[in-house]
C-alpha cells in the first residue's frame, strides 16, 4: 500500500467517525414539543352600509294626475332603481302614466313623456293637413310660430271666395316626421331616405281650447295656409273689435250671475261649438240687374218682323 492510499483511508475513517458522532448527538437530544402557531388575525369585512336616496310614493298616486309635493318622500335604499329619481323636484308636478302604490319608487317609465309636456295650460294639440304650398314650402320647424290663414269658397264661384286670418301666432309642435324636443329623423337605406325627404303632409299645432272648433271646421271645409312669422313678433289682433260668432248650443234660460260668467270660460265656449257661418261669414249677395225703365204715360206696341217695341203717344 502506498503512502497516498494510506492517507486517503485514514481520512475516510475519520469522516465516518464524525458522521457517527453527529448521528448519536441527534438521537440523544430530548424531543421538543412544537409551539402552537397563533392564527393570523383576519380583518373582519364590515358590511357596506352605504345608502342612496330614492324618491318613493308616500301615498297612492293615480295615473293621469299630477304628483303633489306632499305625496312623495325621499328614503334611503341600498341600491338605486335604474330609472328612479333622487331629487323630488324632478317628479313634482309631473303627470303619471301608471298608478304608483305607497312605498314604491317613482320611475321614469311611470311618468307621461312626449308632446304632452310641450303643451301649456289650456292648450290642445291639433293636427292639420298641409302640402308644399300651404306648409310654407316645408321650411317650418317644430318650435316655430306661424299664422294660420283660411280660404273658403261658399258657393263655388270666384266672387264668393273668402280669405282671412283664422288664428294668429300658433306654435308648431310637430311638422311631418320632426317633433319638438326630438331628434331629427335618421334615414337608413333608400326607402327611409325617400321618406325622410318627402314633403310633410301634416302639422301638429298647439291651439287654445276655445279655438279648436274653428281650426277643425276650417280644415274640413276650407283650405289652411301656414304663414311663418318672427318669434318675437307680438300678436296685434283684437277680437273684441268684431262681432262674436253665435254658438251652436244656446245657453239655458234662468241661469244666475255665477253660471252666466262660466259661459265665457274656454272649456264651456268650446263645448257650445262654432258653426261654419261663424268662421266664414255671410256670402256676398250679387246685386240684381235693374230692369228697363217703364215708359211713362200711354204706349202702343209696334211689331216689326220679330221685334216688339212700345211707342208712347
Amino acid at each position: 500500500m502506498s503512502s497516498m492510499t494510506r492517507i486517503l483511508a485514514i481520512l475516510l475513517v475519520v469522516f465516518a467517525v464524525l458522521l457517527g458522532g453527529f448521528a448519536w448527538f441527534l438521537a440523544s437530544r430530548p424531543a421538543t414539543t412544537p409551539q402552537p402557531v397563533a392564527p393570523t388575525p383576519v380583518a373582519q369585512t364590515q358590511p357596506d352600509t352605504a345608502r342612496v336616496p330614492v324618491v318613493v310614493a308616500k301615498k297612492a298616486l293615480e295615473a293621469g294626475a299630477p304628483i303633489p309635493a306632499d305625496a312623495i318622500e325621499v328614503v334611503q335604499w341600498p341600491v338605486a332603481p335604474a330609472t328612479g329619481f333622487a331629487d323630488p323636484g324632478q317628479v313634482r308636478g309631473q303627470f303619471l302614466r301608471l298608478d304608483v302604490a305607497p312605498g314604491e319608487p317613482v320611475l321614469a317609465s311611470s311618468l307621461l313623456r312626449g308632446l304632452q309636456e310641450q303643451l301649456h295650460e289650456g292648450e290642445r294639440a291639433v293636427t292639420v293637413p298641409i302640402d308644399e304650398v300651404t306648409g310654407a314650402a316645408g321650411r317650418v320647424r317644430p318650435g316655430d310660430w306661424v299664422d294660420v290663414f283660411m280660404t273658403f269658397n261658399q258657393g263655388g264661384e270666384v266672387g264668393q271666395t273668402q280669405s282671412r286670418l283664422l288664428q294668429p301666432r300658433v306654435r308648431v309642435l310637430a311638422y311631418g316626421e320632426r317633433v319638438l324636443g326630438g331628434a331629427e329623423p335618421q334615414a337608413a337605406g333608400r326607402q327611409a331616405a325617400q321618406q325622410a325627404n318627402a314633403a310633410p303632409r301634416t302639422a301638429l299645432l298647439a291651439v287654445p281650447l276655445v279655438d279648436v272648433n274653428d281650426l277643425i271646421l276650417a280644415s274640413r271645409n276650407g283650405r289652411l295656409q301656414l304663414v311663418l312669422r318672427p318669434a318675437g313678433d307680438a300678436d296685434g289682433t283684437d277680437p273684441t273689435l268684431f262681432v262674436e260668432p253665435a254658438a251652436v248650443l244656446s245657453a239655458r234660460t234662468g241661469l244666475d250671475a255665477s253660471a252666466r260668467e262660466r259661459l265665457s270660460e274656454p272649456a264651456n265656449r268650446a263645448y257650445a261649438g262654432t258653426g261654419l257661418g261663424g268662421i266664414a261669414g255671410a256670402a256676398p249677395v250679387a246685386a240684381r240687374p235693374a230692369g228697363a225703365p217703364r215708359p211713362v204715360g200711354r204706349s202702343v206696341e209696334v211689331l216689326r218682323g220679330n221685334r216688339s217695341e212700345n211707342v208712347p203717344y
